[in-house]
């Protein structure tokens, strides 16, 4: 079994290996036919209780029949909004009103925090982001609240049944030590540019807009249409936080359990080194195999310099 947990604005997946000659009731033609079912990976501990993992729809079905198995392969429930066409507008909404709005339509809880500007505003502030008509240029339910979160700020996923649409966590990091990881090791990137330059055309003010933010060094370029001077300001610096992260990865495994989550930020200490720092979850592949038993992978950039 293999649980890949990716976080927001993506769908995690999940790999599962059952048998199909240990009960007649479930056998080749069960699993073949099963079609795009809902189903609930969860794990059950000795103590009793059980930790869920992922809550998805089956995508794949193969059955290997030289090992008598059926491979069970799908995503977690946002599946059910990359898989819904838009068939509407909502300016007069907010982006929270449209959130709330999907999760009930697909009988998903939401966990959503408010949002004050309607969506048909965004170009009547900055020319920036005219979501009037939004469905012609993103296909589906899921791409339409990635773009809304990305415009408040925030981020989007499904856990479990749950439809997320808020800011990021802020939470203070969870400390682990280096000895936790059975194997740890970090990729240090060299060639990681260091200042962000944006460039736009502002149609309404007939002049270009150029902001930058970094220091000297290796530079990337950004081009984007129709903003203001603050608002090139905040991308550019927005734009340079993000890649600044992917100077450190952290790559650890360590046994598994149910709690590290992508989006959640940990403190790792103990190498006497420089690179004791804070790190942001990225993503947990998380697996169970005869050979290693229960273990999880977790991805991690460096949040702190």
């Amino acid at each position: 079994m293999t649980v890949d947990a990716v976080g927001y604005f993506s769908a995690s997946r999940f790999r599962v290996m059952v048998s199909t000659g240990c009960n007649v009731e479930f056998n080749a033609d069960y699993y073949a036919n099963v079609g795009q079912q809902q189903i609930s990976i969860a794990l059950l501990p000795d103590g009793g209780g059980s930790m869920p993992l992922l809550t998805g729809v089956i995508d794949n079905t193969t059955i290997d029949f030289r090992n008598d198995i059926a491979v069970l392969a799908g995503r977690d429930l946002s599946a059910l909004l990359i898989d819904t066409d838009l068939a509407e507008t909502f300016q007069n909404q907010t982006s929270a009103q449209i959130a709330q709005m999907i999760a009930t339509r697909h009988g998903l809880a939401a966990q959503i925090h408010p949002t004050k500007m309607m969506v048909g505003q965004y170009y009547d502030v900055d020319h920036a982001r005219n979501i009037l008509g939004l469905n012609s240029r993103v296909g589906n339910e899921w791409g339409l609240l990635c773009q809304l979160a990305q415009a408040e700020g925030y981020m989007v996923a499904v856990q479990g049944t749950t439809l997320i649409f808020q800011p990021p966590d802020e939470s203070v990091a969870m400390m682990l030590p280096c000895t936790a990881f059975s194997n740890l090791a970090v990729d240090v990137a060299n060639a990681v540019p260091q200042s962000v330059r944006v460039k736009s055309w502002n149609c309404r003010q007939k002049r270009s807009i150029e902001a930058s933010a970094g220091g000297a060094g290796r530079g990337m370029t950004s081009v984007r249409p129709n903003l203001g001077s603050d608002e090139a300001l905040n991308m550019a610096q927005s734009e340079l936080g993000v890649v600044l992260q992917h100077g450190r990865m952290m790559v650890g495994t360590m046994p598994g359990e149910a709690i590290l989550q992508p989006g959640l930020r940990i403190g790792l200490y103990g190498t006497g080194s420089s690179f004791d720092r804070v790190y942001l979850v990225i993503s947990v592949r998380r697996t169970i195999d005869q050979a290693c038993g229960f273990q999880q992978t977790i991805r991690a950039l460096c949040l702190s310099t």
